[in-house]
């Protein structure tokens, strides 16, 4: 390496972390940013943040500019932005999950995934560490590469300092920018047409993933390409950014409400005693933050409804029309991510008024035929204010696909679902 690479090598390694109103490639010659030594050092042993470790701060101990940065990042982005910039953009997640530990994998009969990061106006750190934690878990020959999607972001630091940033990853991590801000759904469907893998996988831009994670995925989809799989998700916490790793005998399945809102429901004991710890747990639905399954899977069943505007529902949708539509979703046990759950959204969804009762108000009215209004009770007030558009499209899909009933999938999928037959009275 020429002596200007080892002199930028210098600059980046003793970074470890980029601030966001500093450029670290402002002077690195082009050439040396093709090359994994100069991606910042992986934590050690005793650092902050290791192994999942989370960082406490003690606000009342800083000093008074410190208070400063410590509540400019509280309320910028919800959480503590002061611990997660201390901690290592590369600290290592590797849990041992014992009833895993056995399973082999054949790397090359795998399928590739392409890996779709949708953010706006995101924290640096938290955006990177979810980059560098999917690439030091690996395999890397697995991932065709990772799509960060901007949608219309307005921070500098997610600019052209991301840009220059990205190419010490030698194209593995692409950016695709919105040129207006489009929302989760619309940013997930163009991150879609840039991936090159077999299989799609969508992940929030502020997770972590275990060890091991991406195997046990691929392995079940290549066993049955009509599932989407479903990793078990670990929540980060948003104070101290702790990696809460739970154990898979814990693990809940996802359901939903009439209401259409997402829920962790458990699962029932006579599957525990019946099953494998590591076989796939069949789920109604998913969460929304992250999912995996084949493109054309994907696509065989209508990708994400452009009809639906933001965010919102777009998981509830995917799940009935995967389960009735001759598809299947499963939580696959041995697969592990972590989820930094923000107390509230750092940023809102523009002009757009009842942008989640719209979007379920149309997946009602595609998928929940007779049960719909159910539904319609629990929205009542805003049901006069709202239109859910034209969904004649997604009707023939429906029909197309031979789906079945919501009926079928209360009685076959989700049993547990409470049906409010028989009430005094019903509402919200």
């Amino acid at each position: 390496v020429s002596s200007p690479c080892q002199s930028s090598k210098e600059m980046i390694t003793a970074g470890l972390n980029m601030s966001e109103n500093n450029s670290l490639c402002d002077n690195i010659p082009k050439l040396c940013l093709l090359e994994t030594q100069f991606w910042p050092p992986k934590a050690r042993p005793g650092e902050e943040g290791y192994g999942g470790a989370g960082v406490t701060i003690n606000r009342s101990l800083l000093t008074e500019r410190e208070k400063i940065i410590y509540d400019n990042g509280l309320n910028t982005y919800t959480v503590n932005q002061m611990a997660s910039d201390r901690i290592s953009l590369r600290r290592k997640i590797a849990f041992d999950i014992p009833e895993c530990k056995n399973l082999t994998y054949d790397t090359t009969a795998l399928p590739t995934a392409g890996i779709v990061l949708v953010f706006v106006d995101e924290m640096w750190s938290a955006l990177m560490r979810t980059v560098f934690s999917i690439l030091d878990a690996g395999p890397i020959e697995l991932i065709s590469e990772i799509i960060l999607v901007d949608d219309a972001s307005q921070k500098d630091h997610l600019g052209q300092p991301l840009d220059d940033y990205i190419r010490i990853f030698n194209g593995k991590v692409k950016v695709v920018r919105l040129p207006e801000r489009k929302g989760l759904i619309a940013a997930r469907l163009a991150g879609f047409e840039h991936v090159t893998g077999e299989v799609v996988i969508y992940l929030d831009a502020h997770m972590e993933v275990n060890k091991g994670w991406l195997e046990p995925l691929l392995h079940r989809i290549k066993q049955d390409d009509t599932v989407i799989a479903i990793p078990h998700i670990d929540p980060i916490k948003h104070e101290t950014f702790e990696f809460v790793f739970t154990p898979s005998k814990y693990i809940a399945r996802c359901g939903i409400q009439l209401s259409l809102v997402f829920s962790w429901i458990p699962v029932p004991g006579e599957w525990k005693n019946q099953r494998s710890p590591v076989d796939p747990i069949k789920t109604p639905a998913h969460s929304g933050c992250c999912l995996a399954t084949y493109k054309r899977n994907f696509e065989r069943l209508g990708k994400y409804d452009p009809g639906l505007e933001m965010w919102g529902c777009e998981n509830t949708e995917l799940s009935l029309r995967a389960w009735m539509c001759g598809g299947r979703m499963e939580i696959i046990p041995c697969s592990h991510v972590g989820h930094l759950y923000r107390p509230r959204f750092p940023y809102t969804f523009g002009k757009t008024q009842y942008v989640f009762q719209k979007n379920c108000l149309r997946v009602a009215e595609v998928w929940m035929d007779q049960y719909k209004v159910f539904f319609h009770h629990r929205i009542s007030a805003a049901m006069d204010k709202i239109s859910f558009g034209d969904v004649s499209e997604r009707k023939a899909l429906k029909e197309k696909l031979k789906c079945r009933s919501f009926d079928w999938f209360i009685k076959e999928i989700f049993p547990e679902i409470y049906i409010p037959f028989n009430t005094t009275a019903i509402g919200k």
